[in-house]
């Protein structure tokens, strides 16, 4: 699809409270994906994702409630959003939205490629 969407701005840490919430309003194949993986550290052979998968689910089928202490919601609060639309010819569609000294009003910008 070659899309993509640039926020930038003020990153906040939401209340535990809300983490919890966003984890167990989560499909359980994602809390068992999230409480099994060990995210960008190098797997040294496939079975260990299986064996962490199975523990995982295992984990989840016995305790359905149970929330990941690692998980983290951060709410940005957006100074600039930028779609991009990739084109095979390389002449790139970009749209900038940035919020003006108003702070309540946007102003739009088509950009380069």
């Amino acid at each position: 699809m070659g899309r993509q969407v640039r926020v930038r701005g003020l990153a906040v840490a939401v209340p535990a409270e809300e983490c919890a919430a966003d984890f167990l309003d989560r499909p359980m194949a994602s809390r068992v994906s999230a409480i099994a993986s060990t995210q960008s550290r190098i797997l040294t052979h496939p079975s260990e994702l299986r064996a962490s998968l199975k523990k995982a689910n295992a984990h989840i089928q016995s305790d359905p409630q149970y929330v990941s202490q690692e998980w983290r919601v951060y709410a940005i609060a957006p100074d600039t959003v930028e779609f991009w639309q990739g084109e095979a010819d390389r002449l790139h569609g970009r749209l900038r939205y940035a919020r003006t000294a108003a702070e309540d009003v946007w102003q739009q910008d088509i950009l380069w490629p």
